[in-house]
């Protein structure tokens, strides 16, 4: 079985790949979409709301596997990885394919612990502290039986393996569910393969480059930027502790007895960071710390967005229907379409589509409350909620309903429309600059400009001409680590405390600004010191002969972060800096070699208020001579590093570029 799952379409193109195989039918169930939004290989996937969206089939020889070898594959790009325990797939001996036992069958859906994949009728699940499953992002599945050994994988990686020597005799198949229909998939499936007598894959292995942060018109390796575009665009970046801006009240921002829209852009990282208990936003709200609240935008405790606001006994909530994923960017939009505080209706908007609308009830509260964006401080008790993320282009226009149905997103800055009383988070250099405001803003804790925005559409701001990028050297390390995806990867195979080590890139630098991102794959996720080490003094680290239980950070002339606490590393000693790095956090490090500085941040934001395009708050400053990227890691860990040869997950700062020939040698 082969489904491409492009435009909807199911049909099986088998008989194209192998010259045996004959062609299946599905029968769709519910209403499963065509999504041009999010795809992997082809111009479009098929989306499962996750209620009552499914493929069925009929009884098919082809899936019954008896006790030999299969392998059964597919992409997936979920929208909800909360352990609700939605299906993939299940092959059982009922027609329909939904079966409550696994008896001489077995299926693959989403585990009860975020993030994890499990298996019944099948020894093999991701297990708890694996968490190789990301939503908003596509993720390859592949099961594979070889003889009794049964190995689940998870993006390339062999995450969980068992054994069953089981007589598979079931023959129907169900697309999208498992169990019952109450266990509906929600999310997008794409490239649904079945093999039967034959194990694909009997290692971990390198699954097609297909990450939203590479070309799909350049190999994984060779696409790469000479220069990049200056970008002009911004917003404002929050840690999810103590960051937020402030604005005094004003009464432009007394919204009760009025028409209004209120809009923005953000991209969260940790949606748990902005849930507030008590319903009120953490995008923005019109509050007193600890007191009284009069309105706000936010999530509520399934994650999905909510606006609230208080009519003097209740609070009136209006909740849109997308779950909210992280890494992803949205435009929401709050309207009321009446100047009235006793009328009217209040809608929600996500990326354009209008997803609810409530009635006003009561009477709406007015009250002389400061605005807070970033954060909801009014709990009692000092149990505040900030946001931690990003946004962009908010904007509050009083008088307006610039929305009424369904609206294209806007794709460039938003502007000052008639009646817009404010205009914020556009700035790439400064948090407080606002194009609109009824009087100052302040940042709190360490809220801070970013160039990372929603309008990033110039691939140039990305990547320029094709030339020869740095890569890990795999003659500086004499044992344990592995090297792969063409010497971007690092797997340390080792064990203990000696089986740290210490791996080199390729291209050393005395001068210049460079911008290098890793992402944190291993199961410590601490066991990794990124930073740089000069040359020649720290030469012997590198020497294959010699070196063992070595990273930088551990001489004079070498600096590191210590990503198991967060802390800053120089000449062997620790020193408080930034917050330590889970599974999937993606590391940034900018080395400014012409003032002599470095920088590390994580997903978007740099730690201690670092602003490496205005060269303030480097971690460590006085770095002289030549210097080389390098990487201390531990037994059982492993990283995927971009020097630029694929477009970066976050913006460079204004002046920094990617390593590579281009970039370091002599211009004539």
């Amino acid at each position: 079985l082969a489904i491409p799952f492009t435009n909807g379409d199911v049909t099986d193109v088998s008989p194209s790949i192998a010259c045996t195989s004959t062609k299946k039918s599905l029968t769709k169930q519910g209403d499963p979409t065509s999504s041009s939004t999010s795809f992997n290989f082809y111009s479009s996937s098929t989306d499962f709301d996750g209620t009552g969206d499914y493929y069925t089939s009929g009884s098919e020889t082809a899936f019954t596997f008896g006790t030999g070898d299969f392998t059964v594959e597919f992409w997936v790009d979920s929208d909800d990885l909360a352990g609700n325990q939605y299906g993939y797939l299940q092959i059982s001996d009922t027609s329909g394919g939904f079966k409550a036992g696994y008896a001489n069958g077995f299926a693959i859906y989403e585990g009860a612990n975020a993030g994890t994949v499990n298996t019944a009728g099948v020894s093999a699940s991701i297990p708890s502290t694996g968490r190789l499953i990301k939503a908003g992002v596509w993720n390859h599945i592949a099961l594979v039986r070889e003889g009794t050994s049964v190995r689940l994988y998870a993006n390339g990686f062999l995450a969980g393996s068992g054994t069953s020597s089981k007589n598979m005799t079931a023959s129907y198949l169900v697309l999208g569910g498992y169990y019952s229909s109450s266990y509906v998939y929600n999310g997008r499936l794409q490239d649904f393969r079945i093999y039967k007598g034959a194990a694909k894959y009997n290692g971990s292995f390198e699954v097609p480059v297909t990450s939203p942060y590479i070309l799909p018109d350049t190999p994984s390796g060779v696409s790469g930027s000479s220069k990049l575009t200056k970008i002009t665009d911004g917003a404002v970046s929050f840690d999810g502790s103590s960051d937020y801006l402030s604005l005094a009240h004003n009464s432009d921002f007394d919204m009760y007895d009025s028409i209004y829209t209120w809009d923005l852009f953000f991209y969260t990282t940790d949606l748990s960071s902005g849930t507030d208990d008590e319903g009120y936003g953490t995008l923005f709200s019109q509050c007193t710390a600890g007191s009284s609240v009069t309105y706000g935008l936010g999530f509520d405790s399934s994650g999905n967005l909510s606006f609230k606001y208080w009519n003097g006994s209740s609070s009136v909530s209006t909740t849109a229907t997308t779950k909210i994923v992280t890494g992803k960017w949205y435009h929401v939009a709050v309207v009321k379409d009446t100047a009235s505080a006793t009328s009217g209706n209040t809608k929600i908007f996500v990326d354009g589509k209008l997803e609810a609308t409530t009635a006003v009830s009561g009477t709406f509260f007015n009250a002389t409350n400061p605005l807070e964006i970033g954060a909801d401080r009014r709990s009692g008790g000092g149990s505040y909620d900030y946001f931690q993320g990003q946004i962009s282009n908010l904007r509050a226009v009083k008088g307006s309903a610039l929305y009424t149905s369904n609206f294209t997103p806007p794709s460039a800055p938003l502007t000052n429309v008639t009646n817009t009383k404010l205009l914020c988070c556009q700035s790439h250099s400064s948090a407080t600059a606002a194009a609109v405001t009824p009087g100052s803003i302040t940042a709190n804790g360490d809220a801070v400009a970013t160039n990372f925005n929603p309008f990033i559409t110039d691939i140039n701001t990305f990547r320029g001409q094709e030339t020869g990028y740095a890569i890990w050297n795999p003659l500086s390390v004499r044992d344990n680590v592995t090297f792969s995806d063409g010497n971007l990867t690092l797997t340390n195979s080792g064990s203990g405390a000696s089986g740290w080590r210490n791996v080199a890139c390729t291209q050393p630098v005395t001068s210049g600004k460079w911008y290098v991102e890793m992402h944190t794959i291993g199961s410590q996720n601490g066991g990794l010191m990124p930073g740089v080490c000069k040359l020649p003094d720290d030469s012997g680290t590198f020497n294959p002969g010699t070196f063992s239980n070595n990273f930088p950070g551990m001489t004079a002339n070498s600096y590191s972060l210590n990503c198991f606490s967060g802390s800053k590393r120089t000449n062997g000693s620790d020193s408080g800096y930034g917050s330590a790095m889970a599974a999937g956090d993606m590391i940034m490090m900018c080395l400014d070699m012409d003032n002599g500085a470095i920088w590390w941040g994580k997903n978007g934001i740099w730690f201690a208020s670092g602003n490496p395009a205005t060269n303030s708050n480097a971690a460590f400053t006085g770095l002289t001579g030549e210097f080389v990227f390098a990487c201390g890691i531990s037994a059982s860990e492993k990283i995927v590093t971009n020097f630029g040869q694929k477009p970066f997950t976050y913006s460079p700062p204004d002046g920094f570029q990617p390593l590579n020939t281009a970039n370091t040698r002599p211009v004539n």
